[in-house]
């Protein structure tokens, strides 16, 4: 049975997922998934995609296939952590002084936070010294 093979090479790592709209079965919805920088995730759907496909029987399984799957598997943790993934130092460490502060902070107010109140060899030392 032919294997589809998902690249990891930015130029040949858009993979189009088409999904009816809710709203229009006629029109379609694109995802790309660029497998650049998340090779091991590319290795792995690929590994997945041929297991699903070892078989003599039915349709091919599609990455389609294994999203619309696997989507309805993911919960609220999911999301808390994705998104505490796409943050980058700055934002979690804006994220640390709004838990801390309660409120966002103006750039001069960050900037004097991180030099003077933040550290986490400070804290460190704080909690050794009590």
């Amino acid at each position: 049975m032919e294997q589809t093979t998902i690249k990891s090479e930015k130029s040949k790592s858009a993979l189009n997922l088409e999904q009816p709209a809710e709203d229009d079965q006629d029109k379609k919805l694109k995802f790309t998934f660029d497998g650049k920088g998340k090779e091991d995730a590319v290795e792995t759907l690929n590994k997945f995609l041929r297991d699903c496909n070892n078989k003599d029987y039915g349709r091919k399984i599609t990455v389609s296939d294994v999203v619309a799957r696997g989507l309805r598997k993911l919960d609220i943790k999911d999301i808390l952590l994705l998104q505490e993934q796409s943050m980058g130092l700055k934002d979690s460490l804006r994220q640390k002084y709004k838990e801390e502060k309660g409120s966002e902070a103006t750039e001069d107010e960050f900037v004097r936070w991180l030099v003077e109140d933040y550290s986490p060899q400070k804290k460190n030392n704080k909690k050794t010294n009590h």
